[in-house]
């Protein structure tokens, strides 16, 4: 009985990630391929610009939530050769607005380059400490983001 339950939980996630595979990532895909087209036509849109930009993040969210599927089903998940300084340099400016709304400073202490190998879902995560920072602390507070290899 267990089992057989056991069976169906694993079925069920296995066609959760073919549906976030496929049918979210086609039409996500479509989005930012026509979104290129269109911007090249006129790079000084900034709609435009935050069109593809936007799908472009899409395009991020589901790669990474079939990543996180692959996880929990017990999957291998890809590493690669990645740059954490890039990262945390591309993601701290994504949250100024909201440190400016919670009356918080972000300083960072990040080395010119330290290539980790990580599976490219990894800014995600930093996004969510750094979000998670923001919403508990107290205002007025300093973050400060430190790099060292250990």
């Amino acid at each position: 009985m267990y089992r057989d339950q056991l069976e169906d939980s694993n079925n069920l996630k296995e066609r959760l990630l073919d549906i976030i595979t496929h049918d979210l990532k086609n039409p996500a895909g479509v989005i930012s391929g026509l979104a290129k087209i269109v911007r090249e036509e006129s790079p000084n849109n900034e709609k435009l610009n935050l069109i593809d930009e936007s799908s472009d993040r899409l395009l991020a969210v589901v790669n990474n939530a079939t990543t996180l599927c692959q996880f929990v089903l017990g999957e291998a998940i890809t590493l690669k050769k990645l740059d954490l300084v890039k990262i945390i340099s591309d993601v701290l400016p994504e949250f100024l607005l909201q440190l400016e709304n919670a009356g918080m400073k972000l300083d960072s202490e990040l080395p010119p380059q330290l290539i980790v190998h990580a599976n490219p879902i990894i800014p995600e995560i930093f996004k969510i400490y750094i979000s998670n920072v923001i919403k508990y602390s107290s205002d007025g507070k300093k973050i400060v983001v430190e790099l060292k290899k250990d």
